[in-house]
């Protein structure tokens, strides 16, 4: 069976769809584990940027059913800023948090979350280098707000990690 270029849309919209769901689905169920009302109000965040991002999906994969991809939105206009989700006193708390209790969830979930957004950029990155007009647009799109979220874990990831290393080498047994 050989599959049209509109097929092979098509899978990689409801791939893309597939991923953005579970993404939620992880950051809704970390919410719930989150001991820190920074990251939990940072996850909140991500949890509607992923909303919006089943949205765009599920529109252009109905779209893409009709051959049709219609009109895509400027990304611009609704790409969060770089470090929308903790302001640097916030980011401060957190850190300091996790030291005076580095066996907290928290630095687990933040790990998790970085390599869930890993991997969605990299999926977008080759999803876009595939794809051609409005299609390319909204992987390329997709992608820039991606590599906001996967930036943010990735640096928290790394002040964690030092952070957790220096509670325990300091005070092995608490």
């Amino acid at each position: 069976m050989s599959f049209t270029e509109n097929d092979e849309q098509i899978r990689i919209l409801s791939y893309a769809l597939d991923m953005e769901r579970s993404g939620r689905v992880f950051f809704q169920d970390a919410l719930q584990r989150m001991e820190n009302t920074y990251a939990a109000g940072a996850f909140l965040r991500i949890i509607e940027e992923e909303t919006r991002h089943i949205e765009l999906l599920s529109e252009k994969l109905d779209a893409a059913g009709n051959k049709d991809f219609g009109i895509l939105p400027e990304f611009g206009s609704v790409l969060p800023a770089p470090a929308a989700y903790f302001d640097l006193g916030a980011r401060a708390d957190f850190v300091h948090r996790v030291k005076e209790n580095p066996g907290c969830p928290d630095l687990a979930v933040f790990n998790a979350a970085w390599e869930i957004e890993k991997n969605i950029s990299e999926f977008y990155g080759r999803a876009a280098g595939r794809a051609r007009g409005g299609l390319k647009r909204l992987f390329d799109g997709l992608l820039e707000w991606e590599n906001r979220h996967e930036l943010f874990f990735r640096d928290f990831r790394k002040k964690l990690q030092e952070t957790y290393s220096r509670a325990y080498l300091d005070s092995p047994w608490g």
